[in-house]
């Protein structure tokens, strides 16, 4: 309802925004979740907690005549609108490709001899700002099709997989057993560098944000 009501009045978005916005907004309010374990040039490891939150997520499409899946980056985007995330995501799956960073990325990589690809990606582990410019702090992903949950993994410390939508049996505040629908999600955390106590405070803030629709309040 609160969806509807939103797209009435200030436009057409797709549930991915609002998974983007909430998903932004339980890291602001965990920095700690906002952080990203790298290696240092020559031995050991350094947690980099970053300042902006930047949120990566899976992006598919027909590239030279063949599917390709890159990461997309909504930047700041818990000081983002819904309207704005969706005309970024709108962007990252329509634009032209000459426009398109991620798939200029991927057409120099698959020009690139072995060696040297690898050299880049040996310096994302090592650089954070290369790494930042590159990709987001934190990342999330979707289940296509049918299915309610699967288990996230991906190259941050904090990352959420959402489900499809779906009709279940809810018990209701009168202790009556209800069809309702729900979204079932998993957040992975990288307990190298988030703790226990940070990751399940992470959780607890998206699900209130969500049932409590407060990302709809841009």
């Amino acid at each position: 309802r609160q969806k509807k009501l939103y797209c009435r009045e200030s436009g057409p978005i797709t549930n991915t925004a609002i998974y983007v916005k909430a998903m932004a907004m339980a890291v602001a309010k965990n920095p700690g979740a906002n952080t990203v374990l790298f290696k240092k040039m020559f031995w050991g490891y350094r947690a980099v907690k970053f300042k902006n939150v930047d949120v990566n997520l899976p992006i598919t499409r027909e590239v030279d005549g063949r599917l390709v899946t890159f990461i997309g980056t909504i930047r700041m985007a818990d000081k983002k609108s819904l309207v704005e995330i969706q005309a970024e995501l709108t962007h990252l799956q329509r634009c032209p490709e000459s426009e398109s960073a991620a798939i200029t990325r991927i057409r120099k990589f698959s020009k690139m001899p072995l060696w040297l690809s690898l050299l880049v990606h040996w310096w994302m582990t090592k650089s954070p700002k290369f790494y930042i410019k590159q990709v987001g702090s934190c990342g999330m992903t979707l289940m296509q099709g049918k299915g309610d949950r699967f288990f996230p993994i991906g190259p941050t410390s904090a990352i959420v997989g959402f489900g499809v939508p779906s009709k279940a049996p809810v018990v209701d505040e009168g202790g009556q057993v209800v069809a309702m629908r729900t979204l079932k999600c998993v957040v992975m955390v990288d307990n190298y560098v988030v703790s226990g106590l940070v990751g399940a405070k992470l959780v607890q803030d998206l699900i209130e944000l969500m049932e409590r629709a407060e990302v709809f309040d841009d």
